[in-house]
This record gives structure tokens, C-alpha cells and sequence, in this order.
């Protein structure tokens, strides 16, 4: 939700104050989106994923980055219910 609310740069920007506060778990879901995103975008890294690098870029290739993102964000939280048991 936060994704379509906010857009992909504050998302990451949620990610990396949470990754000081609340340890690895943040930064996992970070590298794992940048993953992905490098697969589409191969330029990308974390430091022109801000808001600012994210609007100089082709509003195509956003959607496409946000497009992407949410679907995998998707999988991986039916991936994450599947194995919670009971």
C-alpha cells in the first residue's frame, strides 16, 4: 500500500530509517527489491533511488519500477503466509 500511496522513492526511504531502528529484516527487503529492479533497470543503485533521481527518469521507466515492485511485493507476502503455520 505504502508503494501506491507514496511512490518508490519514499518507500525506500521508509526502508533505510528502519533498517537502523529494527535490524536486518529491513535491509533484506531492500536488497531483494534492488535485485529486481537492477534486472529492469541496470543503472540503478541505492543512491539514485531517492525521490529527486526517481523524478529526473523517465515517468515510463517509474511506472515500470513501481509496477514491478509492487508485484513482487505481492508474491512475497503470499510467499511469507504460506509458511506462517496454524
Amino acid at each position: 500500500m505504502m508503494m501506491r500511496t507514496n511512490g518508490l522513492g519514499a518507500t525506500f526511504a521508509y526502508l533505510e530509517s528502519k533498517e537502523s531502528k529494527d535490524g536486518k529484516h529491513f535491509e533484506r527487503l531492500k536488497e531483494d527489491i534492488m535485485k529486481l529492479l537492477r534486472k529492469i533497470e541496470p543503472s540503478l543503485d541505492e543512491e539514485n533511488l531517492s525521490s529527486q533521481s526517481l523524478a529526473a527518469r523517465d515517468s515510463r521507466v517509474i511506472k515500470e519500477l513501481t509496477k514491478e515492485t509492487i508485484l513482487f511485493l505481492g508474491w512475497l507476502s503470499r510467499f511469507a503466509s504460506g509458511l506462517i503455520e496454524g
